[in-house]
């Protein structure tokens, strides 16, 4: 694993900790988002990615209606989309 990749993961672990949600759900979201991304040519800092999966935690928790972070952040991606997101480069 490289020092980048290891990084990230720290940021997503810190995440998961403070958050309702375990590691795999955020994995998983994480996963979600950056298919999101490639799909609509958009990227994000993985600081941006956790930020807005956090927005997505904390609905779940404001609403108390899903029980999976990965499907709340997959229904936030198909109503929202994700403004912060820039074009990639070509």
């Amino acid at each position: 694993m490289t020092e980048g990749a290891k990084e990230q993961k720290k940021k997503i672990a810190a995440a998961a900790d403070d958050s309702p949600f375990d590691m795999a759900d955020w994995e998983a979201s994480v996963a979600l988002v950056h298919t999101w991304l490639a799909d609509h040519q958009k990227v994000l800092t993985i600081d941006e990615i956790i930020g807005y999966i956090e927005c997505c935690a904390a609905s779940v928790a404001a609403a108390a209606r899903y029980e999976n972070l990965e499907d709340t952040t997959a229904e936030m991606l198909q109503k929202h989309g994700c403004t912060s997101a820039r074009r990639t480069t070509e």
